[in-house]
């Protein structure tokens, strides 16, 4: 009865209302409790029950037209379900079905509305309570805050010493930085020695040992780190408890669920049936292994996402094929784990740009549905304006998860996802776009420049009068691009996707069968090259048996490839301005000695061509850009597609478009 009293009287429906007359109705109510996946009502039965959630969670399922079962809602503790008083009877309109393992207090509704027909503080309280539900009912649903998918996360690993506390902590601070929500780890480790607590330094750690769990007591044992992460520490012995264990764990997650937005549990490697408890009622499951053939224990899920976690692996390991797979690597960082274990301070805290700090901050965000996508896409040299977009996103310290890129947007992209400092491929482009690094990026290696080559030879060398010309062959793109591979090289090097710091895609298109191409694999430099291959300007490529050109004439801003990838925040970045727009380049005035698309000898037989086939990619890129959350379009008409030598001035426009799109992008971020 006491227990019964406490319970009622925490209950919205009975605030306010004196011990005496509680005395008199907590006799009808009795305690039960129901395991998750169990149906406690069904839509279209006639019952006379009234129910109160004491803790656990269920869910409200109603069914469509087609006849199939839809989640209205999430009832939590402290909410009520069932024959409700004062209504009359009818069949039920939903199902209610436990989520996490449920008790409740049920109560005939006949027996209930005898008990409280002279309490007016309760028919107030319920009154009101009634009147709030029915009057969301009439509006079809309040619009609720958006809920975190993944609440209770589960973190196991069959191998021993394989970093399941490392992991769950560091993951823990990580979900606090990147969702600003709610986190507590919960230790179901079964040790003593080696727990959550001990390894952050909180020292005593109050253990939770008693089968007679409320909230209260759970407050009373959780304990906060300085980085704010809350620990709630479980005794062994009472996980070592087979009926007692497991009903404390589905307490414990019941009154969680309540007070924080993600439970990590650290659980056992040995598999009890605290750990299979713990797992089953999860959402998630993080699968901690250093063997990537090894296989997560499939018996024990039927409901949970997975997510692989490689730590301690071989460091030759194919990251492409480990990412393809949805798997996270954690790479080998001993350093800045035995500082974590002698300061008691997690590595994502000390050292949050270390790669290791880095892949749990991907983490967090793939759990926290907030990772963010970057697609960059063509407009030859106003493609520089993408530096200027990568510089205002480090400003304001907006991590990047995946890139894709088009055209210019794979050069740049490319660069930034090999971990190029941004400071670098800014300081090679100045110089590549100045007036001698643009002749020797635009001279053609394939072209009779007997007249155009000494004209602009004499302008930037006038006196200078020896001149080579080199001799023509027949092609079908005027420039070789062998000076964009040496920049290539020089800048970035020679990579393999699999060496990419982020995760990149590069589009190009196969000009015999018309296909888009779409790299995630093999050589970036030549997926690079082959997608910066304008028609008539550089030369196809042939590369892996297809003949590739420029990717931004199938895919102008490659969003799609983000999309494949599961990126939730999706940037989309457009360099490439409206016919109309772009008009702005012929009537700017050009600084004297500059090689301006007006006034070049070398350019005007296809600058109409490329400013035609431009104005089509701008259109076809407001349609294919729909699935972006955020579009960035820097104003860039002004300079035109050839002057290379504007590039200090573009960065600063893609600075400016980002800037203004930031609040945008924040409130992405930390929305709920």
């Amino acid at each position: 009865m006491p227990d019964t009293l406490f319970l009622l009287k925490n209950n919205r429906i009975f605030r306010g209302v004196s011990d005496d007359d509680l005395q008199k109705i907590a006799p009808i109510f009795e305690k039960r409790y129901y395991p998750r996946g169990m149906r406690i009502c069904e839509e279209g039965e006639i019952s006379s029950f009234f129910y109160i959630l004491l803790s656990g969670q269920v869910r409200v399922l109603r069914k469509n037209e087609h006849g199939q079962e839809v989640e209205l809602d999430l009832l939590d503790q402290g909410m009520f379900f069932g024959e409700i008083p004062l209504l009359p009877s009818e069949p039920r309109l939903t199902s209610i079905e436990v989520l996490i393992d449920a008790e409740v207090f049920q109560a005939d509704k006949v027996r209930f509305e005898q008990a409280i027909k002279t309490q007016t503080t309760i028919l107030y309280n319920l009154g009101q309570l009634l009147s709030k539900k029915l009057h969301v009912d009439q509006r079809g649903g309040e619009k609720k805050t958006k809920r975190v998918k993944y609440p209770i996360i589960c973190v196991y690993g069959t191998e021993e010493n394989i970093g399941k506390s490392l992991v769950a902590v560091n993951l823990g601070v990580s979900l606090l930085q990147e969702t600003k929500c709610r986190v507590i780890v919960v230790d179901m480790g079964m040790t003593y020695q080696h727990g959550v607590a001990s390894l952050l330094k909180m020292e005593p750690t109050r253990y939770v040992d008693s089968p007679s769990i409320s909230q209260e007591y759970i407050e009373q044992h959780v304990v906060t780190h300085q980085t704010l992460l809350d620990v709630l520490s479980v005794s062994p012995e009472l996980l070592a408890e087979e009926t007692k264990g497991r009903e404390s764990i589905a307490k414990i997650l019941g009154i969680l669920k309540n007070l924080y937005d993600y439970i990590i549990i650290d659980t056992s490697s040995r598999l009890n049936r605290s750990t299979f408890e713990a797992i089953d009622l999860s959402n998630m499951m993080l699968f901690v292994t250093s063997n990537i053939a090894q296989e997560y224990p499939l018996i024990m899920l039927d409901h949970q996402e997975v997510r692989m976690v490689i730590n301690l692996s071989d460091a030759s390991l194919d990251k492409g094929a480990l990412r393809e797979r949805g798997y996270h690597l954690l790479p080998r960082d001993y350093q800045a784990i035995d500082l974590f274990f002698s300061t008691g301070i997690p590595c994502v805290t000390q050292n949050p740009e270390s790669e290791l700090s880095k892949a749990f901050g991907r983490l967090a965000r793939d759990i926290g549905k907030k990772t963010i996508g970057l697609a960059l896409g063509g407009g030859s040299a106003r493609g520089m304006a993408h530096i200027g977009v990568f510089r205002a996103l480090e400003q304001h310290n907006i991590p990047i998860d995946m890139i894709s890129g088009s055209s210019a947007g794979a050069l740049i992209g490319s660069a930034y996802a090999a971990g190029v400092p941004i400071e670098k491929i800014e300081q090679a482009v100045l110089k590549w776009g100045s007036k001698t690094g643009l002749l020797r990026l635009t001279v053609p290696d394939v072209f009779d420049v007997k007249y155009y080559g000494k004209a602009i030879w004499r302008k930037f060398h006038p006196k200078r009068t020896s001149w080579e010309p080199r001799i023509f062959r027949p092609g079908i793109g005027i420039f070789s691009g062998v000076e964009v591979n040496k920049l290539y090289l020089n800048v970035v090097g020679d990579p393999d996707f699999n060496d990419m710091k982020i995760p990149l895609s590069i589009t190009a298109l196969d000009m015999n069968s018309g296909e888009e191409i779409t790299f995630e694999r093999g050589n970036v430099r030549m997926a690079v090259r082959a997608s910066l291959s304008i028609p008539g300007v550089f030369t196809p490529v042939a590369y892996e048996g297809r003949l590739l050109i420029d990717g931004s004439i199938a895919d102008p801003v490659p969003v799609k490839a983000l999309v494949k990838r599961h990126a939730d925040i999706i940037i989309a970045v457009n360099v490439t301005p409206s016919l109309q727009d772009s008009l702005k380049s012929l009537r700017s005035p050009k600084k004297e000695g500059t090689l301006a698309v007006s006034r070049s000898p070398l350019l005007p037989m296809f600058d109409i061509a490329i400013r035609s086939l431009q104005s089509l990619q701008y259109e076809l890129s407001t349609i294919k850009t729909t699935q972006a959350s955020v579009h960035i379009n820097p104003d860039v008409g002004d300079v035109a597609w050839s002057e290379f030598f504007n590039a200090g001035s573009l960065i600063q426009k893609g600075l400016e478009a980002t800037h203004a799109a930031i609040p945008q992008i924040q409130h992405l971020r930390w929305e709920t």
